[in-house]
């Protein structure tokens, strides 16, 4: 059976938007774990989703003061969240353009290959 060139963008969308959704969900749920936030500091889960999918999304917005809100386990989350978020785009970037047959330049493959390497 052949796949065609629509059913694989369909599959690369769904993969990706589960993908981004599955990040969101679990940073969203680890940052509103007590231990990642510091005692007496009042958060809602509201706040840790939103301050998630800013992370993943590499948006840089939060609803609280990221600095005295989270423990160092809480920045660590949002520091794994944001590197994943990056190199989501560019694999997703890398993805399209392969979807859509354009060939990459030497130069944007050197770009992309030390970018992976040094994230």
């Amino acid at each position: 059976m052949r796949i065609t060139k629509e059913k694989k963008i369909a599959q690369t969308t769904k993969l990706t938007l589960i993908s981004f959704l599955g990040l969101i969900l679990v940073g969203g749920l680890l940052l509103n774990l007590p231990i990642s936030n510091m005692p007496g500091q009042p958060y809602t889960i509201v706040d840790s989703f939103f301050t998630a999918a800013a992370s993943v999304c590499v948006a840089g917005l939060c609803t609280v003061n990221a600095g005295t809100q989270y423990t160092i386990i809480g920045k660590i989350i949002m520091l794994f969240l944001i590197q994943i978020g990056a190199l989501s785009f560019i694999f997703i970037i890398s993805t399209f353009m392969l979807i859509i047959k354009k060939k990459l330049s030497f130069k944007d493959q050197i770009t992309i290959g030390t970018i992976l390497r040094y994230s």
